[in-house]
């Protein structure tokens, strides 16, 4: 749980970053300014795969971050599974008391 909480902040932080600084190959400004928690809520809507549209990257370099993130992040979804699994496999299916 902490891997995706820490790799999701993070990223959250990064694609601000990447976002508020624009391309730096353009010669225009960034006017598309985006807050942290909107980064935050972008990636929660993109990893659970509901992808709403209403917050959207807009910089070449935010897009590519993007695809490598839902790659990563598919990735290390898929590779903590088989954790879950036994984790909740372990639990005893009858450990409380009757009463």
């Amino acid at each position: 749980m902490c891997v995706f909480l820490g790799t999701w902040l993070s990223a959250a932080g990064f694609i601000h970053m990447i976002e508020n600084s624009g391309d730096p190959w353009l010669k225009e400004p960034n006017i598309h300014k985006i807050t942290y928690w909107e980064c935050v809520y972008l990636l929660m809507v993109t990893m659970s795969t509901v992808g709403y549209g209403d917050i959207v990257v807009k910089t070449m370099l935010g897009q590519i971050f993007m695809i490598f993130f839902i790659i990563g992040g598919l990735g290390l979804f898929a590779s903590h599974v088989p954790e879950m699994i036994e984790i909740i496999g372990s639990r005893k299916k009858y450990n409380g008391n009757y009463r």
